[in-house]
C-alpha cells in the first residue's frame, strides 16, 4: 500500500472527504482535519492528486438525479386540472391516492353506538 493510499484511508476514517480540483486538493468537513493530517496532505499532494484523478469519482452533487428532478420533468406532462380548478393532479396516481385515502378512514360507528360530540357540544346516538 503505497503513502498516499494509507493517508486516503486514514482521511476516510477521520470522516474527512477528499476530491480533486484541478491541481488543488478540496476536502471537507474542514473542523474535522487536524495540523498533522494537513500536513501529511501537503508532503503527499502529488501522489494525492495522481490517486484521486484516477478513481472515478462520483458527479458532484448538482449533478446527480433526484427523485424531485425527475418527478419536475414527468408531472407536467401527465398532470390534468381537477374539474373545480382547485389544483392539479396525476391521473396515473389517482386511484393509488384513493385507496390510501380510503384505507385511512377511520370505519363508521356501528349504529345505536356513542360518537364523537357534534358542534354543539352534545353526544349523538345514531338511531337504530
Amino acid at each position: 500500500m503505497s503513502p498516499a493510499d494509507t493517508l486516503l484511508a486514514d482521511l476516510e476514517a477521520h470522516g474527512i472527504e477528499l476530491q480533486p480540483d484541478g491541481h488543488r486538493l478540496r476536502y471537507r468537513p474542514k473542523a474535522a482535519m487536524s495540523p498533522a493530517l494537513a500536513e501529511r496532505v501537503k508532503q503527499h499532494k502529488g501522489e494525492l492528486l495522481a490517486a484521486l484523478t484516477a478513481r472515478p469519482q462520483p458527479p458532484a452533487v448538482g449533478q446527480v438525479e433526484t427523485h424531485a428532478d425527475r418527478e419536475w420533468r414527468r408531472f407536467p406532462a401527465v398532470c390534468r386540472r381537477w374539474p373545480d380548478g382547485r389544483g392539479w393532479y396525476d391521473p396515473t396516481q389517482t386511484a393509488a391516492v384513493v385507496a390510501l385515502a380510503r384505507a385511512a378512514e377511520p370505519p363508521p360507528a356501528p349504529r345505536g353506538a356513542a360518537t364523537l360530540p357534534n358542534y354543539n357540544n352534545q353526544l349523538t346516538i345514531n338511531p337504530k
